[in-house]
């Protein structure tokens, strides 16, 4: 049975953007501005330029894409993840990007089309990878192409949909970018992580064991248990219903901190707001 609801994405997105806005651009800026610098330092010093590409923008951008999921459950300030990816098992984060970017590369030299469907079918890894750091590699691209069965589709969809916002970034020089489209954007793609994970477990294809709060340094789970039910922890629920949280409601219809209305089929989704 699918859960995914398009729909409930985007309005979930646009939510947690109207309450996390300042974050968002924040946040953004501060990852622009570094590959700025970065980019700028590789025309003065081309090994600097190098090792920055290889060596530190792809973790930074998964510490970036890995802020918008840890917000949605926690008020986790901008630069936390965006610097702490780089405290636990770095190089195998950092082999684990570079190894989608080389099998999609691959997969594209056979007439494109499959390199795009393999895109989609990697989409979720950069996402398990910065959740659970110690989840083997191999694992990773497991997992990921079973929350993708069935939906690549849905995710190209949603990636289609977000067309008219970046045409219409890129006529403003990419200011809206910044502001608004890149945040709203990548809010959207956590959130589809998020149900896709719920409904893997919901139905069976994935150990909700497995999908606990996360690995710790010596690969076992923590305490908090990713059941049947899809719950973490005490505090906050993510199941077929996409409940986070009975504290408030983060839905499609409406928002509050404190006390959330109902919205569609009670689904509930929390985020304490700035």
């Amino acid at each position: 049975m699918s859960t995914y609801n398009h729909s409930r994405i985007k309005s979930n997105a646009k939510i947690f953007y109207k309450n996390n806005s300042g974050h968002c651009i924040i946040l953004t800026l501060i990852v622009v501005g570094i590959s700025v610098v970065a980019g700028g330092a590789s025309s003065v010093i081309p090994f600097a330029g190098i090792a920055a590409a290889y060596f530190f923008l792809p973790v930074l951008t998964m510490g970036f894409l890995g802020w918008f999921r840890r917000r949605i459950y926690e008020p986790v300030e901008p630069t936390a993840p965006l610097f702490g990816v780089f405290q636990e098992n770095y190089w195998g984060k950092l082999g684990t990007i570079l190894l989608v970017a080389l099998k999609t590369f691959l997969w594209t030299l056979l007439f494109i089309i499959p390199g795009y469907i393999k895109q989609y079918e990697y989409s979720m890894v950069q996402y398990l990878k910065e959740e659970y750091p110690n989840m083997p590699c191999d694992r990773c691209f497991q997992v990921s192409k079973i929350l993708t069965d069935g939906h690549k589709w849905d995710l190209f969809y949603l990636d289609l949909s977000f067309i008219g916002w970046h045409l219409l970034a890129a006529l403003t020089g990419g200011i809206l970018s910044v502001v608004y489209v890149g945040p709203y954007y990548n809010s959207a793609k956590a959130f589809a992580y998020e149900e896709l994970k719920a409904e893997a477990v919901a139905n069976g294809k994935l150990s909700g064991t497995e999908l606990g709060m996360g690995y710790d340094s010596s690969m076992q789970y923590s305490n908090s248990q990713y059941d049947s039910n899809a719950q973490y922890g005490s505090n906050a629920q993510y199941s077929n219903n996409v409940q986070y949280n009975d504290n408030a409601q983060y839905n499609s219809t409406s928002y509050d901190n404190t006390q959330g209305s109902t919205g569609m089929e009670g689904n509930t989704f929390y985020r304490p707001k700035e």
